[in-house]
């Protein structure tokens, strides 16, 4: 017999500062919205990782909220 299985439903309105657009979808374990993740923590702490995200955010907001795919 197979038992279901209940996950908790976890929600946030805040963006993810990485996926410009997106809202933050809580990927990692613990985290409760952008400014606790890991992943961010990451990325915004090493120089590199942080312009590529800021030239990704740069991009989206050229292109506006029309849903025109972003390409590097």
């Amino acid at each position: 017999m197979v038992e279901a299985i209940t996950v908790n439903a976890r929600e946030t309105d805040e963006m993810c500062p990485l996926r410009p657009g997106d809202q933050c979808r809580l990927c990692q374990l613990g985290a409760t919205g952008p400014r606790d993740c890991p992943l961010v923590y990451l990325v915004m702490t090493d120089d590199e990782l942080r312009a590529g995200v800021l030239e990704s955010v740069a991009r989206y907001e050229l292109a506006g909220t029309s849903g025109t795919p972003i390409s590097r």
